[in-house]
């Protein structure tokens, strides 16, 4: 049976961006999506993201940025379990863009009322 070959591009993408994540964490890249018209690159990390310091958080994303660069990409985005971007290549300059450190907050759902009013028209 014939292979694909941009699913085994991307199947090595994913394992590079491992192999550089893995001193930092293990199984820190979930998964890859490529878009390779755009050269848009992005990585979709663990919640192991949140746990790491912040200076590791920050040579993490340099590094990735580094071997997304040698792979030829020019944009990388890298996003949390939930898929909110928590870092992004840069417009101007050379380091990361790191948008979220910490896990959002997570919001209580509220209590169904007790009454219901209702008002006669």
């Amino acid at each position: 049976m014939p292979v694909n070959p941009g699913l085994e591009r991307l199947v090595d993408i994913q394992a590079q961006l491992s192999a550089v994540a893995t001193s930092y964490a293990s199984n820190l890249v979930v998964s890859v999506q490529a878009n390779f018209t755009d050269d848009r690159l992005t990585a979709n990390l663990s919640s192991g993201w949140y746990r790491l310091p912040r200076d590791q958080q920050d040579r993490l994303a340099a590094d990735l940025l580094g071997r997304s660069q040698s792979l030829e990409f020019t944009t990388l985005e890298l996003s949390d379990p939930d898929g909110a971007m928590v870092a992004r290549s840069p417009v101007v300059g050379q380091a990361m863009v790191i948008v979220q450190r910490q896990p959002p907050p997570e919001v209580p759902v509220p209590e169904r009322p007790r009454y219901r009013i209702t008002i006669d028209r």
